[in-house]
């Protein structure tokens, strides 16, 4: 299970019980990718210079052993400073740009 540890994420052996869900959260994130990768097919053979990218499995986790660090999207763990001042190019903000009057 993946773990922190002199902040570098390592691998860590647990017992099944507890593995439980990262195993299926590892089979999710494979089919995830495998989504991701047909998508950017179809994307390449339009002509379109653009390719979608998954994030690390660590990455704005909520749960588990991984919910109080922070990694970006790379999988480098990262400081709070890094972090707040990288988040809202990560992530979906709410702010809505400012229209123009009709």
């Amino acid at each position: 299970m993946l773990n922190v540890h002199d902040g570098q994420l390592v691998e860590k052996d647990v017992p099944m019980l507890n593995a439980l869900n990262e195993v299926l959260r590892d089979d999710y994130i494979k089919d995830s990718i495998g989504g991701v990768e047909r998508w950017n097919k179809v994307i390449e053979k339009a002509g379109i210079p653009f390719r979608l990218k998954t994030p690390h499995k660590a990455f704005h986790r909520s749960i588990g052993s991984l919910k109080d660090i922070r990694v970006a999207p790379d999988g480098r763990v990262v400081s709070d400073h890094e972090w707040n001042a990288s988040v809202e190019q990560w992530l979906p903000t709410t702010s809505i740009a400012p229209t123009s009057p009709r």
